[in-house]
């Protein structure tokens, strides 16, 4: 028998499958960091806490996730548009679940590249892959 966490996550994740195939607009990003680290693959990212759908993250190359990078979250809306916001001076604030208040992830400039990004929090998230859009 399915317990309430399990089946909330199936119909979050239902309902997000629902909405990829409605939007038609994600586009895998294909630049220089692509193509230094290899095949990318699209994360549906989730609060390990109440299992909610948190956003969806480009993930390119092989590994763990340890940070996620603005430019690479396609959806939602409000969280894509937070790398517009760091360009232009605003401080930048951490990834919190919208349904608990867990903070998933923290604020953070990737030296090596000065990029913006989440440093993820491995505790607090959990993600499923899907299928890239064709």
């Amino acid at each position: 028998m399915m317990d309430s966490h399990a089946r909330e996550r199936i119909q979050n994740i239902a309902s997000k499958k629902l909405v990829m195939e409605k939007d038609k607009s994600i586009k895998i990003i294909h630049n220089t960091y692509t193509k230094s680290r290899g095949a990318p693959e699209l994360l549906d990212i989730f609060c390990k806490n109440c299992n909610i759908y948190v956003m969806t993250y480009q993930k390119d190359g092989l590994g763990e996730l340890l940070r996620c990078y603005l430019d690479r979250i396609h959806l939602p809306e409000n969280l894509q548009k937070r790398q517009f916001e760091y360009q232009k001076g605003r401080k930048n604030i951490s990834l919190v679940c919208h349904n608990c208040n867990t903070v998933i992830g923290t604020p953070m400039i990737y030296k090596t590249e000065n990029r913006p990004a989440y440093h993820m929090i491995k505790e607090k998230s959990s993600f499923t892959k899907h299928k890239l859009p064709r």
